[in-house]
């Protein structure tokens, strides 16, 4: 609903605007129109915000999130910390509701993912990953993508420009073609259920 910050904007500044100087000076026509482009701003933010609270994204984030607090509430402890990396997804609010606390100063930030060339979001990405290399003895990448050239081979990159050797393990989709079928028994077969990465971080760690 970014569309509704410049038509607020546009209305506060209608609103503080000298209607009634326009029509004590007989400028009767233009400060009728004022007054009616006021009128119609105020009614379409009103229609606009109550169908923003009542749209279905609202319910449907509000079930993800608490997904995410049931699942991680089981697993994690108060001293344990969490690295949002996406605010869109309910990670953000899934932290705030349990308390916890992030390993680095980062949130997800939109150029982090977009801007990847420029020399300060590198500097910026190497400085998240080297701090939570830092604080972990295990870094796990995960993704519905080719693990050669991806996300995983960035992060190791990051690692080797810093001399940071905690060990990393890649999971993604492997450099070979995968049989056509339902998404869900791709993503099985590439072990990427979340049975698939436990028991691929447990053969690890026991490794």
């Amino acid at each position: 609903e970014y569309h509704l910050y410049p038509l607020a904007a546009f209305a506060s500044v209608l609103a503080f605007s000298e209607v009634e100087a326009l029509v004590a000076r007989r400028r009767v026509v233009l400060g009728g129109l004022v007054a009616l482009s006021l009128l119609a701003s105020g009614a379409t933010l009103a229609r606009r915000g109550h169908d923003t609270v009542a749209a279905g994204w609202v319910r449907d984030k509000e079930a993800v999130v608490t997904s995410l607090v049931d699942d991680l509430a089981r697993r994690w402890t108060a001293a344990d910390t969490i690295q949002v990396l996406d605010t869109t997804e309910g990670g953000v609010h899934a932290l705030l509701r349990l308390g916890a606390q992030t390993p680095t100063r980062f949130l997800y930030d939109f150029h982090f993912f977009h801007d990847v060339r420029h020399p300060t979001i590198r500097g910026l990405r190497d400085e998240l990953v080297r701090d939570l290399a830092a604080r972990h003895d295990l870094l796990v990448t995960i993704e519905e993508n080719v693990i050669a050239g991806g996300a995983g081979s960035a992060v190791l990159e990051a690692l080797q420009r810093h001399a940071v050797t905690t060990p990393v393990i890649q999971l993604g989709l492997p450099d070979r073609f995968v049989d056509q079928g339902d998404p869900g028994i791709q993503i099985a077969e590439c072990g990427l259920t979340a049975d698939g990465i436990i028991s691929a971080v447990r053969a690890r760690v026991a490794g």
